[in-house]
């Protein structure tokens, strides 16, 4: 079992996880992609970031999920994000309210 801390700069723990839709270049870049494969993206009330990480199940039922990109925000220091909407095929919205 891997164990990876998703919001190290946060004492707040994961505010939101979201299971990405878009099967966009942007968000998959040149990932070979396959069934049981997602992205999921998680955001912490205590950071200015949110996370995408690959989630991967076999045919075994076996579950793996890797870190795949951190996106930094404009939101300015003390300022978290609350919730992630995917609002289009290329476009995520972090809201901190």
């Amino acid at each position: 079992m891997n164990t990876f801390e998703a919001h190290t700069a946060s004492d707040e723990g994961i505010s939101y996880i979201l299971d990405l839709k878009s099967q966009s270049y942007l968000l998959w870049g040149d990932q070979e992609r396959s069934e049981g494969m997602s992205l999921l993206a998680t955001a912490s009330l205590g950071t200015t970031e949110f996370r995408i990480w690959l989630m991967q199940l076999s045919d075994g039922c076996q579950l793996s999920l890797t870190p795949h990109m951190r996106v930094d925000t404009s939101f300015g220091p003390g300022n978290g994000i609350r919730y992630l909407l995917e609002a289009n095929e290329t476009q995520i919205v972090a809201v901190d309210t």
